[in-house]
């Protein structure tokens, strides 16, 4: 239970729509689960190679 609730710390102020696509991609390219700090860079990158998820942008629309 120990390493749930780590993961869920380290990954939680990341939309579940880009963390499904870092698995996908980290999955894709190694045999090996990821550990929370490849996973993580991966997030920072999408952060900066795309813009909002559509999810984003209908929470967005929501809160204002």
């Amino acid at each position: 239970m120990e390493a749930v609730a780590f993961w869920k710390e380290s990954l939680e102020k990341y939309p579940a729509e880009r963390i499904e696509r870092a698995f996908k991609e980290h999955l894709r390219t190694s045999e090996f689960f990821p550990k929370p700090s490849q996973i993580i860079e991966l997030l920072q990158e999408y952060a900066y190679d795309d813009g909002p998820t559509l999810v984003e942008k209908v929470r967005a629309q929501l809160k204002s």
